[in-house]
């Protein structure tokens, strides 16, 4: 009755997963599985681990991986520039087993990356994205007080084209 007609449509809800879902990016998604496998294959040929450790190393180095995408932390050319960055990071100096972790986060990274395949957490950052340039009305967000910065860019560029509100747990 307040709305004075005789139908109201309610809002869509959705996570912002489910909404970034809906924007198709047009490239293709490669399977988690397939990841790890190649991962799993990258760590055998280099002989680091023991022959056990590497599917579990494997899972660790997927979840990084994604952070580091999702985070949008930018990984250095050279494995020396990441050595330095984690001497700095760490404010640490450099030993054997700083220098283990930055050749094996670099090296990977670079194997795993510039596919014409998105693994889930660059798909994610192509579909909000879109999703962003599409944008077609005001974006209401509830709860989201801790956003990753793919998703606070997000936010940022949505608002270019209409308004976004958020409103936090607390009532604000």
């Amino acid at each position: 009755e307040a709305a004075g007609g005789a139908t109201l449509l309610l809002p869509h809800f959705a996570t912002l997963r489910e909404l970034a879902g809906q924007a198709d990016p047009a490239l293709a998604r490669i399977p988690l599985s397939r990841r790890q496998a190649v991962i799993y294959q990258a760590l055998r040929g280099r002989e680091w681990f023991r022959q056990g450790d590497l599917w579990h190393v494997s899972a660790e180095l997927l979840r990084l991986f994604d952070e580091i995408t999702l985070w949008q932390v930018q990984l250095p050319v050279s494995g020396e520039d990441f050595l330095q960055q984690l001497e700095d990071a760490y404010q640490a100096r450099r030993g054997s087993p700083m220098q283990f972790e930055a050749r094996l986060v670099h090296e990977l990274w670079r194997a795993m990356s510039g596919g014409e395949e998105l693994d889930d957490a660059a798909l994610y950052q192509m579909q909000l994205t879109r999703l962003a340039g599409e944008a077609a009305g005001p974006l209401y967000l509830a709860g989201m007080n801790a956003l990753m910065p793919v998703e606070q860019a997000f936010l940022a560029r949505y608002a270019e084209r209409h308004s976004v509100h958020c409103f936090s747990g607390d009532g604000r």
